[in-house]
């Protein structure tokens, strides 16, 4: 299984989607961000490191994670903390990829690329 392909983070009206791209269900998941801004050639500000869980993530599936803040100035950077699958595996660090398989970008498509659900989510910090 290609991990960096196993998940994409999608943006559409305002909204970020998780995808679950792979053929196997999820039991649990943890995702963490953080904003990186840069005010000086030598000075970088780093957001906190907000964790969310989602319980129960289906096979080719996508869901809810937040609405888009036009405030939150800097890169975005989103990565899974741990996966546990539902065979038991469990995988960590893993990097999301933030375009739709395909490559397209989703502005021009207009959809998720995978089943929308909508999910639980805990807020971890």
């Amino acid at each position: 299984m290609n991990e960096r392909k196993s998940f994409v983070l999608v943006v559409l009206n305002d909204v970020r989607y998780l995808c679950n791209c792979t053929d196997n269900n999820i039991k649990e998941i943890a995702i963490c961000s953080q904003s990186i801004q840069g005010c000086s050639d030598d000075d970088l500000i780093l957001s906190k490191v907000p964790m969310i869980k989602i319980k129960d993530f289906p096979a080719h599936s996508c869901t809810k994670i937040e609405d888009v803040d036009h405030y939150e100035d800097g890169i975005i950077n989103f990565w899974i903390a741990k996966v546990e699958w539902e065979s038991g595996e469990v995988q960590e660090k893993i990097e999301i990829d933030k375009k739709p398989p395909s490559g397209r970008g989703l502005g021009k498509a207009g959809h998720l690329p995978e089943e929308k659900v909508e999910l639980t989510i805990e807020h971890i910090n």
